[in-house]
């Protein structure tokens, strides 16, 4: 996986949204918890603190903001299922509740096209836990994020 790929290039894009709608409810986890229909809210909740329409919590510290920030852009491919994932981004827990899984996997999608369609000159909201973003870093985390979970999907 190139160190490149990001949300705010097209290609990139593109591959994440054939990949999003290839999903289907019933695949099966490699890692984790989440079965696919949480995993696909789960991935909507990042993208709605991006658009302004989810609020954030800081969780930050000096550590994520430099040692961790740096590991989840660029480091190594993310460790399979190491990391649980925090209560706010739980859909069992504080996260987004699911209501079906097409009507969730069509909002993930509608939600990407929003961010693609920002304003070069948008303000980038802090990330909760690595603080300031630009749009090229929130680009490059949301690409990880959602490669690394549909890997665990097998897509």
């Amino acid at each position: 996986m190139s160190s490149n790929q990001n949300l705010f290039h097209p290609p990139d894009f593109d591959s994440i949204l054939q990949r999003i709608q290839n999903l289907n409810a019933d695949a099966e986890r490699k890692w984790g918890t989440m079965n696919v229909h949480q995993m696909v809210v789960h991935c909507s909740d990042p993208i709605r603190e991006v658009l302004g329409i989810r609020p954030t919590r800081n969780l930050s510290n000096l550590l994520l903001r430099t040692v961790g920030k740096w590991m989840a852009l660029y480091g190594p491919e993310w460790q399979k299922g190491k990391f649980p994932t925090s209560p706010d981004y739980d859909q069992l827990k504080k996260g987004t509740p699911p209501t079906t899984f097409e009507s969730d996997r069509e909002q993930l999608q509608r939600l990407l096209e929003k961010v693609r369609e920002l304003p070069l000159n948008h303000p980038m909201p802090p990330h909760p836990a690595f603080g300031k973003m630009s749009r090229k870093e929130w680009g490059r985390l949301g690409y990880r994020h959602l490669d690394h979970h549909l890997r665990q999907f097998n897509r």
